[in-house]
């Protein structure tokens, strides 16, 4: 079977299973993770304008959790950091920042902002 059929099926799965698939293959400035923190941005911004006339406890948005590996090139890594720390203040539902966090099975990464901060 060759590559862009298996593509194919992958992105049919998850299509099946609800998940919003959006390609960007034009902007090739960005890597997929500043695309993907760009896609959260507007999902947000999306949702805060749909959720003025009916608030309720499951519209507080507090953290953003990003599944990432920190294993492999180091300078993708590295990059990947460096855009956690360039977005963590970007990111705010109603005038709070939300908290942007990168884990992996065996550790969690979040840039602490300027001011006060608890670690819990």
């Amino acid at each position: 079977m060759d590559s862009s059929r298996k593509r194919s099926e992958v992105l049919q799965y998850y299509k099946d299973k609800g998940v919003d698939i959006e390609e960007d293959k034009d902007d090739q400035d960005t890597t997929d993770f500043q695309k993907s923190i760009k896609s959260v941005k507007n999902i947000l911004a999306d949702h805060l304008v749909k959720s003025e006339e009916s608030k309720s406890e499951e519209d507080n948005y507090d953290k953003i959790i990003v599944l990432f590996p920190f294993e492999g090139r180091i300078d993708h890594t590295l990059s990947n950091i460096h855009t956690l720390c360039k977005n963590s203040e970007v990111l705010k539902v109603e005038g709070k920042v939300v908290d942007f966090i990168l884990m992996d099975s065996s550790s969690t990464m979040q840039c602490l902002l300027p001011g006060t901060n608890y670690i819990k």
